[in-house]
């Protein structure tokens, strides 16, 4: 037997779906018995079943028995990782970053805190000023309100003049999302330094207006 998801990264309050199979003879009535990592679940007819799970990286089991005594279990350790909701906002009181009160003012203090699977809401309405390009080199989502450039109102843009791009992005499952990005500033004089608003690594840039960035070369 083994087990499968298809959302081995998720954030906390989605439901996971695990999808069990079994092969071979004597498998007519099956007792099955899974263990979440934090609950479990027995009965027949489970092959397809889901859970909902807090912030935390989670182990999984499922064991199948028929009604011969015979009995399999298979354990994917840490399979599932579960991300949690911060946020980012100027008037957010910069402590916990876990809801719109205590927000972080720095979308990067956010990013830091965040951990694999989480999503980083950024504030509507407020335009965020960056002396060093944001650094998004894990799986995390980071998000405006809207996640819609024709309707975000949320600007990050280069408050320097150092040559700086806006948002360095660096991972196979990092999301940046629905941003107004501007006056980034890239300088082909360092190949670091490519990319005038948003250098991309490996991930995903979409839902965003990029406007009013340079660089000499390189994009």
């Amino acid at each position: 037997c083994g087990l499968i998801t298809l959302s081995t990264l998720a954030v906390a309050g989605a439901n996971v779906v695990f999808n069990g199979y079994v092969a071979g003879t004597n498998s007519g009535t099956l007792f099955y018995h899974w263990d979440f990592g934090n609950g479990t679940l027995d009965g027949t007819n489970l092959l397809l079943v889901t859970n909902v799970y807090a912030e935390g990286a989670y182990s999984v089991s499922l064991t199948v028995s028929n009604a011969f005594g015979q009995s399999y279990t298979v354990t994917q350790t840490n399979y599932v990782t579960i991300g949690g909701n911060y946020y980012v906002s100027l008037y957010g009181a910069n402590t916990t970053y876990t809801n719109w009160a205590e927000a972080a003012v720095d979308i990067q203090a956010a990013v830091d805190v965040a951990t694999p699977g989480s999503i980083v809401w950024v504030a509507n309405e407020q335009s965020f000023g960056i002396t060093n390009p944001i650094s998004v080199t894990k799986p995390i989502q980071v998000r405006s309100q809207s996640a819609d450039w024709q309707a975000s109102t949320t600007i990050v843009y280069r408050a320097t003049s150092l040559v700086q791009r806006v948002f360095y992005i660096n991972h196979p499952r990092a999301v940046v999302d629905g941003f107004i990005i501007t006056n980034g500033f890239g300088n082909a004089n360092n190949i670091t330094n490519y990319g005038g608003a948003v250098l991309l690594a490996q991930g995903t840039l979409r839902n965003c207006l990029l406007t009013q960035n340079r660089a000499i070369a390189g994009g």
